[in-house]
């Protein structure tokens, strides 16, 4: 099984505004899949995107295997079309998996798959459609939104630590499908304080 698999893997991805297409997919049974691995950047400005991570089937002890369509540190969206779609996993399964997420336009499907790995009930790994997994900020000015999760996890937000989730604008739809999770989760949540 070999440990890592992209369909793009780069410091920093740009797609500028077009009519062009992108469709990168990462190959399944590897630890990590994504469709878009931006180390640093990924810009999206206009185009047709069309990342998907792959089904990872090998399993870390920690759980932290990873499938999503785009993972990078800093994801900012300004207008095209973009499809991003997280597999199953025995770790975490992210659409778009990032420290920071800023959507100012475009059309946005993005989805979670289905993750395996527990290790108790207070100690899920969990997916998003779009989130980063550990701690981070989302920020919606604009766009049509569409985040889903298949798996335990949030439509859009956070699923293990602090994360911060700022709607100014834009058309958004977020659905959580497995075992009552949360359609729209930020942490600490209002019920976490005291």
């Amino acid at each position: 099984t070999v440990s890592e698999s992209y369909g793009i893997r780069t410091d920093n991805l740009i797609v500028q505004s077009g009519t062009g297409t992108v469709n990168a997919t990462g190959g399944d049974g590897a630890e990590d899949s994504h469709g878009i691995y931006a180390r640093l950047n990924a810009t999206i400005s206009g185009g047709a995107v069309k990342a998907t991570g792959g089904a990872v089937t090998s399993s870390e002890e920690d759980g932290d295997d990873a499938s999503s369509g785009i993972y990078a540190n800093i994801v900012t969206i300004s207008g095209g079309e973009v499809t991003t779609t997280g597999g199953d996993t025995e770790g975490r399964s992210c659409g778009i998996d990032a420290d920071s997420i800023t959507i100012n336009g475009g059309t946005i499907t993005a989805t979670g798959g289905i993750n395996n790995f527990t290790v108790g009930k207070d100690a899920l790994i969990l997916g998003n459609g779009i989130g980063p997994y550990w701690t981070g900020t989302v920020t919606v000015n604009g766009g049509k939104i569409k985040a889903s999760t298949a798996g335990q996890g949030s439509g859009i937000g956070g699923s293990r630590s602090q994360t911060k989730v700022i709607i100014n604008g834009g058309d958004i739809e977020a659905v959580a499908d497995q075992y009552g999770t949360c359609l729209l989760y930020t942490s600490p949540s209002p019920r976490d304080r005291g």
